[in-house]
């Protein structure tokens, strides 16, 4: 496993009571919880790099897709790609 692979899962592993909780919410108050998933971008973010860093671990701990795009646009993250770490 890269390096970066497992940093990336151990971020996810980390996020995923935060984004269990954004999930599991009863009250939806935007779209696919991209408000949520925005204020917690904007927490751990310092530029748009750690941005979607953050978003893929957000995805990766099992986050609505969808709404983390959302989200890390509103941030000013005008290309998102998900990242893939291949060999």
């Amino acid at each position: 496993m890269l390096k970066s692979e497992k940093l990336l899962n151990e971020l996810a592993q980390d996020l995923k009571p935060v984004v269990d909780k954004i999930e599991n919410c009863k009250v939806k108050s935007t779209q696919n919880n991209y408000g949520r998933y925005l204020a917690l971008i904007s927490t751990y973010a310092q530029n748009e790099e750690v941005a979607v860093i953050v978003g893929e671990g957000m995805r990766r701990a099992g986050g609505n897709a969808a709404g983390i795009a959302a989200a890390l646009r509103v941030y000013g993250c005008d290309k998102i790609s998900f990242i893939s770490v291949t060999k």
